[in-house]
């Protein structure tokens, strides 16, 4: 076993009154955020200079790439090419869980 990643070890990344990020952990290429978005809530779309990965963890919710949206539910996964703009929004009464991860450069 080369890591161990304990989930209490998280820290704060982001907070708004509708949205939660916490960083996991980082493994030698690639980083690992919990992203929670409660119902109502948005992360506005932005770019990232990297290539991210999401994965619903729980909930459904839609996510809008260079102007195109598509709704994800749990288990649904996408790639997101880097420099695209991404954004996330949650039009349901259940929280929207993911799991992010981003290539490290």
């Amino acid at each position: 076993m080369k890591q161990v990643f304990r989930y209490s070890n998280r820290k704060e990344v982001l907070k708004t009154d509708k949205t939660e990020g916490h960083f996991l952990a980082t493994t030698q290429d690639k980083d690992f955020v919990e992203l929670l978005i409660e119902a109502e809530g948005e992360v506005a779309a932005h770019p990232l200079p990297i290539e991210v990965t999401f994965y619903v963890i729980s909930g459904e919710g839609t996510l809008e790439v260079d102007g195109a949206s598509v709704t994800m539910k749990q288990g649904d996964m996408a790639t997101v090419s880097a420099n695209a703009h991404r954004g996330w929004r949650n039009n349901n009464t259940e929280p929207l869980k993911l799991l992010v991860i981003k290539a490290v450069s």
